[in-house]
């Protein structure tokens, strides 16, 4: 059985360089997250995007979640070297 249940999602914008825009999504839940993240793909326009995590945990998870839901997705921690990061 699925359950669909819908949510109002406020998005904070802040516009920093020409063409990025950057938001800020508070969301109540943490089971709600990966739902919301997939909400606002199939409602906005992204071609590219950066997602921010607290923990290498989340970002593993977040990774082979959005895999799993035939996603492009590319991860990396701080604890990366820096030339991968450049």
């Amino acid at each position: 059985m699925h359950f669909v249940v819908q949510h109002n999602i406020t998005l904070k914008l802040t516009i920093l360089l020409v063409g990025i825009k950057q938001f800020f999504v508070f969301v109540e839940r943490e089971e709600w997250k990966l739902e919301t993240l997939c909400d606002l793909y199939d409602t906005l326009s992204i071609t590219q995007a950066v997602i921010f995590c607290n923990t290498r945990r989340k970002v593993d998870w977040l990774t082979e979640n959005m895999h799993n839901r035939d996603f492009t997705v590319s991860a990396m921690v701080t604890h990366a070297l820096s030339d991968i990061r450049n």
